[in-house]
């Protein structure tokens, strides 16, 4: 049986300054955020905070939503065998990524109309519905104050079951026509044994202006975490299957992502690097908790940049599911039950 429940959690966490006390306006080479204010001070101070936590699991995955810090997944966990497929963060420390500043990674994060969007570290609203098949959801939405767009997304787990399914519904209710992303950035843990799990026989980075060999480029197999010393996005190009991962040999556990290729299209992995500079990230953003890959998953995009419109009054829905597997030693096919 699936339970839900809202729930105190306390968390260390570094406290970011006050906001600034002017909006900023769009100028040449920087996103709107008007009026949105920018939160990009960030302190010295740890302090334990108490969030306002809604824990979703069954018999097999537990999944934690922080909806005090944009609504986002924070984490899952494989109750099976204690693997944690969807990196979960035990400190909150923020790093100037988003749109606004303050950011945090692990989990998953909810990217509309823009990635890293203003209010991935503000209060969103949330609401729980459970169903008459034993099943239960997690609403999380805003209306965002930029162009009055309104996004909801809906995170069920059901009886029986061992992956958790997103909902995800985008409304534009003004009259006129504005563009947008969605992309669904989640976090899993790397180390020298981490594997990206892609499909197809080509990647392609932002832009489509590089185009790599997948998985072996120039006798090197691009899929170990390791073998990317520098910061790197690799988009599958021009793939027509529904699924892609991550798999940690070490720990014999993944993470897979299954959606409709034609409604979800986009499949990007992230990484900060092996080398050097991802050190100097992972102290920055996970304060000891390690290396993670980021398999991106983009509705109607296939690639960053890629908007498309959202006309008046319209109203565009798609899924997706996302669950662990354990002592597969990597996959390379999957669907919504396998």
């Amino acid at each position: 049986q699936v339970s839900v429940r809202e729930e105190k959690i306390v968390m260390p966490t570094w406290e970011i300054g006050p906001p600034q006390v002017h909006s900023s306006f769009w100028d040449a080479g920087r996103q709107q955020v008007y009026p949105y204010t920018l939160n990009d001070v960030l302190t010295d101070r740890k302090v334990d905070k108490t969030y306002q936590a809604v824990v979703l699991e069954n018999e097999y995955i537990k999944a934690l939503v922080l909806p005090e810090i944009g609504g986002r997944l924070h984490g899952a966990a494989d109750k099976t065998n204690g693997y944690v497929w969807l990196y979960w963060q035990k400190t909150i420390k923020p790093g100037l990524i988003s749109m606004t500043g303050a950011w945090i990674s692990g989990g998953i994060e909810w990217n509309f109309p823009h990635g890293h969007r203003p209010s991935c570290y503000m209060k969103v609203d949330h609401r729980i519905v459970r169903h008459t098949d034993g099943s239960a959801t997690v609403w999380v939405g805003e209306t965002e104050p930029i162009y009055r767009m309104r996004w909801l997304v809906g995170l069920t787990i059901f009886p029986g079951r061992s992956y958790l399914r997103g909902d995800y519904i985008f409304v534009n209710p003004t009259d006129h026509r504005h563009s947008f992303q969605f992309w669904a950035t989640a976090a899993t843990h790397a180390n020298e044994y981490a594997q990206a799990q892609y499909p197809g026989d080509m990647v392609t980075g932002h832009g489509k202006h590089q185009f790599w060999n997948w998985p072996i480029h120039n006798g090197v197999d691009l899929t170990w975490w390791t073998n990317s010393p520098n910061a790197s996005s690799y988009f599958a190009f021009n793939n027509p299957s529904d699924w892609f991962g991550a798999y940690d040999h070490r720990a014999q556990g993944g993470t897979v992502h299954v959606a409709n290729h034609h409604l979800m299209p986009g499949k990007k992995l992230w990484t900060w690097g092996s080398g050097p500079s991802g050190r100097i990230w992972e102290e920055i953003l996970t304060e000891g908790g390690g290396a993670y890959f980021e398999p991106q998953a983009g509705a109607w995009s296939d690639n960053q940049p890629d908007y498309h419109w959202l006309n008046p009054h319209e109203v565009r829905r798609t899924h997706d599911y996302w669950y662990p597997v354990r002592d597969t030693r990597g996959f390379n096919m999957a669907d919504q039950d396998f």
